[in-house]
């Protein structure tokens, strides 16, 4: 038989080699041929999925940085389970697929549901759906706790990227777009010349293209989201004169999110289907089928062959309680399922009994869930009879659990002991009880909450009431900060990573890190200020941040030189500053703060130049009784610089224009600062760290005059072009043009948040 050479022959010759095999009727086999063809044809008309034929491809594509690879649907983060079980949500995915398929529909669709209705479990069957078809062009799943997936910063290099891999005409476009400058600009820059640009450059003629992005609510910027969803409705409509494009997007009912959906341009090319309102009798119809089926598993796997369990009414009941969240339905099947316990009958009893005995809870739509969170969390006890302290473990739970929720970056268990100061292999046993609702599969893995709600319940005074297990974020960040600052001043020395006069660039910052710095360390290095910012004012906290600005603020700046976070570096001596009580602390941080502005681009080059090229410059007022003034007097062959005094009275100096400024103003805040120059551009900076947030062009003459709104949200700015132009300040965006003055002057703003009036 003569085979045919390309992809799609390829799978034709299984095809017809793998029914060869088979006995069926004739029938059958001409069916199967048929559907073999169509899927081939879809997959040569699509032109998707076309593969990466050799190295230097490869090699190009790899340069796109920095990226979030974890943030696929299929990346080995992802749970492998997180589908939708077959014959469930067939209605709404028929929907979404009907949706996708229509060319005349609107190209975004935001599925919208509260916590614990499945819209993260739906979005990776669509996404798998889409990808079966060859027909999904990337996917960006959320996650508050992953570093690169908690932000927006890298949502359009990670899709960009993700398109480049599976259609090879937009291929060359996107590579020789994606710069490292590029891939770390602002996300309207990343937008344009990572995807939209590419596109219309592009020739190919393809079938609906589909990019999923789920759980807007769990990026940790408000703004961020909010300003992604207003480039992302004029980006979709450029897009679509070339391609026909589809966006899914998924998240809860969040006033940011709800508020910009509700916008006359986002309402124009957007269709919106509120999860929770899905027909009941649909909603309980799926869950009552996942829960038949995992129970039959359960039964199979513990109980002896000729058990009949459940029973009818049993499997009613768990349905009922479930109240439409599937999450209830996961959490109550992980939890009857421990095959440590053992005893899924039991369990079960215990939880339809629980909810039984307080019937007189209010009707709320987490009720139930919340009762099945407290019956786990007090199974976690030990019985009255064991011969341990039940407060002490009490206790320990409520440590560890606190630690769990206010941690800002997941740790792995030996990771944790470590940060707490525990023995070895004592967080896993405390955490035992808890496998239905925190991930804890490996010592050297993060550990994680399976779902949001549960330590939602933990933190909410109002539903965890007078409880044991209510967690005090206040206490717990101050439990952190202390133990962040303890490690530091601990363990920190000079020239710890062993890099002498070694330059960032040159040297493998990430190798380095992981084998001269310890997890845990890194941990406090990076995020001790965070928490001392939620933190309550303690004596023993404030000591350790004044042993800390005296003996290791400068080590500690090394660390984050290697780290690449100056930047967080500056805000975290502004926080601690506000936060301490003690004067001498304070000046130390202050001192730092200024001299992080001064001499952060300096430093940036290798933790060697905070003594040699930077210090010596400090204000010799300054420098005295300092840790820099020690630090500078153990750096042999520094000669100290005739400096003057003292601090001038600049911050730091804002370069960014390229022509003479008119107009400055700072947002009511004062966080932001707005610049306008003949350039004929508007620039808006970070007050505190001089950080340029955007560039603002569309102004045809020099920029005369600038303001911000009341509630700081926009930005007015007038022109030698005889137009007042208003900006979004929070995403950069042009929001509305006036035009109409012959001679343009000075302007002020009315008494309210949204109109401006030229005099």
């Amino acid at each position: 038989m003569t085979r045919l050479n390309d992809a799609g022959g390829d799978r034709m010759n299984e095809a017809i080699e793998s029914i060869g095999r088979d006995t069926g009727d004739t029938l059958e086999i001409v069916q199967r041929i048929s559907a073999q063809t169509i899927a081939i044809q879809q997959t040569i008309t699509s032109g998707h999925h076309d593969p990466i034929t050799n190295r230097d491809e490869e090699a190009a594509l790899n340069a796109i940085q920095p990226r979030a690879d974890s943030a696929r649907y299929d990346s080995g983060s992802q749970s492998s389970s997180s589908f939708c079980l077959e014959d469930t949500r067939v209605k709404l995915l028929d929907e979404i697929e009907k949706w996708a398929e229509d060319p005349n529909s609107r190209p975004i669709f935001w599925l919208c549901g509260m916590a614990g209705t499945g819209k993260s479990t739906i979005a990776r069957t669509v996404a798998k759906r889409f990808n079966d078809r060859h027909c999904l062009g990337a996917s960006f799943f959320f996650s508050r706790d992953e570093d690169d997936r908690r932000t927006a910063n890298l949502v359009f290099p990670t899709i960009a990227y993700q398109l480049a891999r599976r259609i090879s005409s937009l291929r060359e476009h996107i590579v020789n777009a994606a710069t490292p400058d590029v891939c770390t600009a602002m996300m309207q820059t990343q937008l344009n010349e990572l995807i939209v640009e590419p596109f219309q450059k592009c020739t190919f003629q393809s079938s609906t293209l589909v990019i999923v992005i789920d759980a807007l609510d769990e990026c940790v910027k408000e703004s961020q989201i909010t300003e992604m969803l207003v480039l992302l409705a004029p980006a979709i409509k450029t897009i679509q004169k070339t391609t026909t494009i589809k966006l899914f997007l998924t998240s809860r009912p969040e006033v940011h999110i709800s508020s910009e959906f509700g916008e006359p341009g986002m309402e124009a090319v957007s269709s919106v289907s509120i999860l929770h309102d899905i027909e009941k009798s649909l909603v309980r119809a799926d869950i009552g089928r996942y829960v038949d089926h995992h129970l039959q598993r359960i039964a199979k796997v513990i109980l002896p062959r000729h058990v009949v369990w459940p029973s009818l009414e049993e499997k009613d009941a768990l349905v009922n309680l479930a109240d439409g969240l599937f999450i209830f339905a996961a959490v109550t099947i992980a939890y009857i399922g421990d095959t440590k316990d053992r005893r899924p009958k039991q369990r079960l009893r215990n939880i339809l009994s629980a909810s039984c005995d307080n019937p007189s809870q209010p009707s709320v739509p987490l009720k139930h869930l919340d009762l099945l969170y407290q019956q786990i969390l007090n199974a976690s006890l030990p019985d009255t009879n064991e011969d341990v302290d039940p407060q002490e473990i009490m206790r320990r739970i409520r440590e560890i659990l606190g630690t769990v929720v206010s941690l800002l970056y997941p740790l792995p268990s030996r990771l944790m002991e470590k940060l707490l100061q525990w023995e070895e292999d004592t967080v896993e046993p405390t955490l035992g009880p808890f496998h239905s609702v925190i991930s804890i599969s490996s010592d050297t893995t993060p550990i994680r909450v399976f779902h949001k709600s549960f330590p939602d319940l933990l933190t909410d005074k109002q539903r965890s009431g007078d409880s044991w297990f209510h967690i005090d974020p206040k206490e717990h960040h101050t439990r952190l900060a202390l133990l962040c600052l303890t490690h530091m001043n601990t363990s920190l020395r000079r020239d710890m990573c062993d890099v002498g006069n070694g330059l960032v660039s040159e040297l493998d910052v990430e190798t380095i890190l992981q084998t001269k710095v310890e997890g845990h360390i890194l941990y406090a290095c990076r995020y001790w200020a965070a928490h001392l910012k939620e933190a309550m004012w303690t004596d023993e906290l404030d000591a350790a941040l004044k042993y800390f600005c005296e003996h290791r603020i400068v080590y500690w700046l090394e660390i984050l030189c290697l780290d690449r976070k100056l930047g967080s570096a500056i805000l975290a001596l502004d926080y601690a500053r506000q936060w301490t009580l003690d004067d001498s602390s304070s000046t130390t941080l202050a001192n730092g703060y200024r001299y992080l502005l001064y001499s952060r681009s300096t430093i940036l080059l290798g933790p060697s130049h905070i003594y040699q090229s930077t210090l010596p410059f400090v204000p010799r007022q300054n420098l005295s009784s300092s840790p820099w003034e020690k630090e500078l007097h153990r750096s042999p062959g520094v000669i100290m610089t005739d400096s003057h005094d003292t601090w001038n009275r600049i911050l730091f100096t804002l370069t960014g224009h390229s022509a003479k400024v008119h107009a400055v103003a700072y947002s009511p805040n004062g966080g932001l600062l707005a610049t306008g120059s003949s350039d004929k551009k508007v620039i808006i900076w970070d007050s505190r760290t001089g950080a340029q947030i955007h560039s603002l062009e569309g102004h045809s003459e020099g920029v005369t005059a600038v303001d911000f709104s009341p509630n700081g949200s926009l930005i007015a700015s007038g022109s030698w072009d005889n137009s007042v132009r208003i900006w979004s300040s929070v995403t950069g965006v042009l929001i509305h043009t006036l035009n109409g003055h012959t001679i343009m002057r000075q302007y002020g703003h009315s008494m309210g948040s949204r109109e401006w009036f030229s005099p």
